[in-house]
């Protein structure tokens, strides 16, 4: 999937939001006008937006509904702060890459995410379970190309 752009993102988002709803299978206590948060992160993360980064996302409760308008909110904060462009994305690789060698390890990705107080909210075990989804090439570290894959939901 391409990066959003700011004309595309409202009926991109709203596309999202009405496909995961109707994804749902069998019967559901959430009406047809909700989504849960895994619902609502999960059709953000299809869109290549990173919700996790939205100050308070980590204290929305996990039994928490979100409806068309949260979920347009949320979409429109998470493509804020979201790397739009790939100078966006190496500059984002250089500030976990303290080696310079274009790649981040996972010590480098937890180091920068717990120590610099990302908004996250992560554990060691997302950390680790993130640096082996993204790690498309099996070394052990997100180089510049994979972080693109990650942020743009397709491999670089």
């Amino acid at each position: 999937m391409p990066l959003l752009t700011p004309e595309t993102l409202h009926a991109d988002a709203k596309a999202a939001f009405r496909a995961a709803v109707g994804a749902r299978q069998g019967s559901s206590a959430l009406g047809k006008d909700m989504l849960s948060k895994v619902e609502a992160a999960t059709a953000l993360h299809g869109l290549g937006l990173m919700v996790e980064a939205v100050p308070g996302w980590e204290k929305v409760a996990d039994s928490a509904t979100i409806n068309l308008k949260a979920f347009l909110r949320l979409a429109q904060d998470a493509s804020q702060r979201t790397p739009s462009s790939r100078q966006e994305i190496e500059a984002a690789v250089a500030t976990f890459d303290f080696a310079h060698s274009g790649e981040v390890t996972r010590e480098q990705l937890s180091y920068v995410i717990h120590k610099e107080g990302l908004p996250l909210g992560i554990t060691e075990r997302q950390v680790q379970q993130l640096l082996t989804e993204f790690d498309y090439d099996g070394s052990g570290r997100i180089g510049t190309n994979e972080l693109v894959g990650m942020l743009t939901n397709h491999e670089a």
